[in-house]
């Protein structure tokens, strides 16, 4: 088995020590360099040409966002971001993110004997892993540009198109599920819908508290709709895309029954099976209580299968289903297990999924 090649790089010798330490008890890692600042990063990224390359946002000399377009460029590995949990580093996440980084993982204040040390091991594990494999996909990711416009192109249906009976309601909502490589795919899709755009959007993106804002932050300067982390009482509204907050659950519930209101809250009775906060079962689910059928759920790239079961409610009652397609989608994870559920009505490439909600919110219901 041919193992993946990890450069770690941090101006901290003991994270640097524990980073390796963490990896070098995966056979299926091999650790084969270490860097202490961006300029050691770029040497030994062109020199050794590893597979995966962690590199720590802040550092001296030169910082891990301003060394990864050279890395990228003298290397052809997938980089994952490590970064602090403060407003500014996720800030510095984002853009990395937007500049080509595979991935991020928030770093713990303290690395010494807890929980959360614990679950960054097992974590920083599994993306090196997901990242190491598909590289080929990572290596695809380029920095975001707006298309002048949305093009003339029509959406291609699963097999036979659903036939006008299929479809029971005029949607009332747009629901997004997403995780690993989220943030560049967003840029693909929300800056793509019209400012005009008659329903509200809820984005259900897996990441971690602070760095929600962020991207919200950064997708409303890239749109003509209004984009923003959703915060408690947030009354749904037309043209407006709510990010989900990271680390908690974002439910909707009815408000006056003509629209919904988010609330966000800690824990929910089904915590004990939703590995994710927030969920995209969680909240497609509550959505179910208040809209009923009346919903347009969308599946993009993700590691997992969260979501799939709301998803299959979500198609029984009448909704409407998109799936992200293999090619396009940086992890097949998301996407694949609704369809092979055999739920989704569209199964499109991420550049045309904005022109099939603009079409599926213009058509009448029957």
């Amino acid at each position: 088995m041919e193992k993946i090649r990890v450069l770690i790089v941090d101006d901290s010798a003991f994270v640097r020590a524990f980073i390796r330490q963490t990896l070098e008890k995966d056979p299926r890692i091999e650790v084969v360099g270490v860097a202490r600042d961006g300029e050691d990063a770029i040497q030994k990224a062109a020199q050794l040409q590893p597979d995966v390359v962690t590199l720590d946002v802040e550092m001296p000399r030169k910082s891990g966002l301003e060394a990864l377009s050279e890395i990228l460029q003298v290397s052809k590995a997938a980089v994952i971001m490590v970064s602090s949990l403060t407003q500014e580093g996720a800030e510095a996440t984002i853009e990395a993110l937007e500049k080509g980084a595979a991935d991020f993982i928030p770093k713990p204040a303290s690395l010494i004997g807890s929980g959360t040390v614990d679950e960054f091991r097992k974590t920083l594990v599994e993306k090196i892993h997901v990242v190491g494999t598909h590289k080929e996909r990572f290596q695809r990711v380029r920095p975001f540009r707006r298309p002048a416009r949305i093009g003339d192109y029509k959406a291609i249906p699963v097999k036979p198109k659903p036939s006008r009976g299929r479809r029971k309601h005029h949607p009332k909502v747009v629901i997004i599920g997403i995780s690993t490589g989220g943030p560049l795919s967003l840029q693909q899709v929300i800056p793509m819908l019209p400012g005009d755009f008659p329903l509200p959007v809820v984005v259900v993106q897996h990441m971690p508290p602070q760095f929600t804002k962020s991207l919200a932050d950064r997708l409303n300067t890239l749109s003509q709709v209004t984009v923003k982390e959703a915060a408690e009482g947030d009354e749904l509204r037309p043209a407006t895309v709510y990010i989900a907050p990271g680390g908690r659950q974002m439910l909707l519930r009815p408000n006056r029954g003509h629209t919904a209101t988010v609330a966000v809250v800690d824990h929910v009775e089904s915590e004990k099976r939703e590995i994710f906060k927030p969920s995209v079962n969680v909240t497609t689910f509550s959505a179910l209580k208040v809209f009923g059928g009346a919903i347009i759920g969308v599946m993009m790239t993700g590691m997992g299968s969260d979501g799939k079961e709301a998803f299959i409610e979500l198609h029984r009652q009448g909704g409407i289903v998109i799936a992200q397609d293999e090619r396009t989608c940086v992890v097949y994870g998301m996407p694949r297990a609704v369809v092979e559920a055999g739920i989704a009505d569209y199964v499109l490439p991420l550049e045309k999924i904005a022109e099939t909600l603009v079409d599926l919110v213009s058509q009448p219901a029957n």
